[in-house]
């Protein structure tokens, strides 16, 4: 699901919760044999009505006020991993892509 402006509101979050994120839930609930999820949540405005998140499957939890990059895996050093991950190959196929001689090397890296 996305918008234009590329910013979760409301309306949006509470579509993607019950027409995506839930059924997926319930699925994988009854394919594991589980009787209920927790989702944890941040603060973020989108996500105050918690009366439109009730679900006798999914328990809906929010974080505590500013916690939010310490608590969440991907603030906790994924995203950076990858980052680093992305950067090293894109440097090796860069310096790597011109074996000629320099002017040919510069031009392959103008091009690239």
């Amino acid at each position: 699901m996305h918008q234009k402006s590329a910013w979760m509101n409301s309306s949006l979050f509470s579509e993607w919760f019950h027409d995506c994120f839930f059924p997926e839930v319930k699925k994988t609930l009854k394919k594991l044999k589980l009787k209920k999820a927790i989702l944890l949540m941040d603060n973020a405005p989108a996500q105050k009505d918690v009366e439109t998140l009730k679900s006798e499957y999914i328990t809906c939890l929010f974080m505590p006020p500013n916690t939010t990059a310490v608590l969440k895996p991907m603030d906790q050093g994924v995203i950076k991993s990858m980052n680093q991950r992305y950067r090293k190959q894109l440097l090796s196929k860069l310096l790597f892509e011109g074996d000629a001689d320099e002017e040919e090397d510069a031009d392959s890296i103008v091009q690239f």
